[in-house]
């Protein structure tokens, strides 16, 4: 993980025992989430973080840009 010092705004796979997650660093704050979607299992490695218009820290996939409050992993929708 200290590879995420370097980037501001990265991520990181991770394996925790049987778990894979990704870690997320944004605006200096680190989040960890399950690596991959609820919807389809896609890999969220690849998912965009933004920073959505009421100023929560959400990721959308790229698949079928579904979005996820990056903070509580709450489903959002659709960008």
């Amino acid at each position: 993980l200290s590879s995420l010092e370097e980037k501001p705004n990265g991520r990181e796979a991770v394996i925790l025992g049987k778990w894979r997650v990704i870690v997320f660093s944004f605006e200096g704050e680190l989040f960890i989430t399950e690596a991959n979607s609820t919807a389809f299992e896609f890999p969220l490695i690849d998912a965009e973080i933004v920073r959505s218009e009421d100023d929560e820290i959400i990721i959308e996939t790229p698949l079928d840009g579904t979005t996820y409050n990056l903070r509580t992993g709450e489903v959002i929708g659709k960008l």
